[in-house]
């Protein structure tokens, strides 16, 4: 292995011979390199963009290169004259030139939508070419940083393009420029180049709402729902469209109720975390052709027949066995180390009754999804859609984290997460008295109408009757006012970990 030494910037694309002898590089630095890999030198470098080189197309004979990049500019370059001409100018930087096996078309797409086809037309000799080359010199094959340049001419006049519009355009639609995530962690706002803004639901895939040409500030704020759920996915918009990201350090970090992430037929109690679900729901055909789940802890939703051992027959005939959902007793840290025997799982079924509900599957995304795997976050392994997985990858093509948390359950949170703290001080308008220990601990997530319920029982208050026999319909979270950092807090209003804030209690 060896390293060609010359530019100052990023590389940002490079062209082989076919006979592998010689190489073309694009940078950063506004120019265009051509190498000589048997000397492992830089034998001209060329100047012909104002800004970075980001794509380049030679000929079939490496005679010449046609290029473009942030100048939204391509010209073609001949490689032994050095003359460069100014084809076109498009309206965006280029990200991609490619000449057509005809020699023919020369294809253009930018950073915006649409894809145009230009006329690759015979170079004249005029005012629009230009012979700008840098020969370098070295003292040795390795030594190109000491280059000696020669410039022909700095005072040339600005090229005329040889054409001005495409001969084809492929319109597409407008790209995505700015994107927030909501603070309920499951539903983006993005705006497009159109000025549209549209309301997109993360966990499903799926437009909500197409807002049309309105503010994005005040559709965020109108939008935003008053919860503190932690981050557990990041997104970019690079590409002109929305890309998730999924990392094994945060993808775990989301647990809410199961009613709150609009799943139907769960009880209230129910939580769900959306990393896994989202993951089951991003390999369900991969789940279900592959036709077993080890130790997994949610049920399959009825999706066919039952099964002999309490499962559910899928298509294909298989049968996927059930798994119980997480109730606010249960730690999302529970593992098969626990459940040795059989014991443990006995146990709990004793004492917490676990009920059955449908949530392997609670959320499904379109097939035509494309998903990409990476490396440490940036080495690209492949690229494939949902419905391309046969059931039988394993660990060669799926990330460890996946593979075990699709097949084991395993999430890699710890089997004690650290819990919810919060202090419980009666509010200074109140007569209520003051509990004895007021510093409390609670899971991770906890519903405000559950720290009513504590406080009229931890109290002994009287709930007021209201009915003819003294009996009183009153529930406790409708006698109590909560509030948190100054604000009465609804009955549904979810604490999250970490919160170590006071919370004023009052009767209504």
């Amino acid at each position: 292995a060896f390293k060609l030494r010359g530019h100052t910037d990023n590389v940002k694309a490079i062209v082989l011979s076919t006979d592998g002898t010689q190489l073309l590089s694009g940078s950063s630095d506004q120019t265009i390199r051509l190498w000589d890999i048997g000397q492992q030198r830089c034998v001209a470098s060329y100047s012909v963009h104002s800004d970075s080189v980001w794509t380049l197309h030679a000929d079939a004979t490496f005679a010449s290169v046609v290029s473009g990049g942030r100048d939204q500019s391509v010209f073609v370059t001949d490689l032994h004259t050095a003359n460069s001409t100014l084809l076109f100018n498009e309206h965006a930087p280029v990200l991609k030139v490619l000449i057509t096996p005809d020699n023919q078309m020369i294809w253009v797409s930018t950073s915006n939508s649409a894809v145009n086809g230009w006329e690759r037309t015979v170079v004249p000799c005029g005012e629009n070419s230009r012979e700008r080359a840098y020969h370098s010199f070295s003292a040795s094959p390795r030594a190109s940083r000491m280059a000696f340049s020669l410039d022909d001419d700095l005072s040339e006049p600005v090229p005329v393009p040889l054409q001005t519009s495409p001969r084809i355009t492929i319109p597409g639609a407008p790209a995505v420029v700015r994107h927030t995530i909501l603070n309920d962690r499951q539903r983006v706002l993005t705006e497009d180049t159109s000025g549209s803004v549209a309301l997109w639901d993360i966990t499903r895939g799926v437009l909500l709402q197409d807002l049309g040409h309105t503010s994005f500030d005040e559709q965020m704020n109108h939008h935003s729902k008053m919860v503190c759920i932690p981050s557990w996915f990041a997104m970019d918009t690079k590409t002109g469209s929305i890309m998730v990201h999924l990392d094994k350090s945060s993808c775990f970090n989301a647990e809410i109720y199961g009613v709150d992430a609009g799943i139907s037929g769960v009880s209230d109690d129910v939580k769900v975390n959306l990393g896994e679900l989202l993951l089951r729901g991003l390999f369900r055909a991969w789940l279900t052709k592959r036709g077993t789940r080890k130790n997994v802890k949610e049920e399959d939703p009825p999706q066919g027949e039952p099964g002999d051992n309490g499962g559910t027959k899928t298509e294909t005939g298989a049968e996927v066995p059930p798994v119980a959902s997480r109730d606010s007793h249960t730690s999302l840290g529970d593992n098969e180390g626990d459940t040795k025997d059989g014991v443990a799982e006995k146990k709990e079924e004793k004492e917490q009754k676990k009920e059955e509900t449908p949530l392997s599957f609670a959320f499904s995304l379109p097939d035509d999804i494309p998903l990409f795997f990476f490396e440490n976050g940036e080495v690209p392994l492949c690229r494939c859609s949902l419905s391309d997985f046969t059931g039988e990858e394993g660990r060669e093509l799926l990330p460890d984290w996946i593979y075990d948390c699709l097949v084991h359950g395993e999430l890699g949170l710890p089997v004690d997460p650290p819990k919810l703290s919060f202090f419980l001080e009666p509010h200074d308008s109140d007569t209520l008295p003051i509990l004895t220990q007021n510093k409390l601990h609670a899971p991770r997530i906890m519903r405000m109408r559950k720290v009513s319920s504590y406080i009229v029982g931890r109290l002994n208050l009287e709930l007021p009757a209201r009915n003819p026999d003294g009996e009183s319909t009153v529930r406790s979270d409708e006698f109590i006012d909560i509030l948190c950092n100054g604000q009465v807090r609804l009955p549904s209003f979810v604490l999250f970990r970490p919160t170590c804030v006071p919370v004023h209690c009052t009767q209504i």
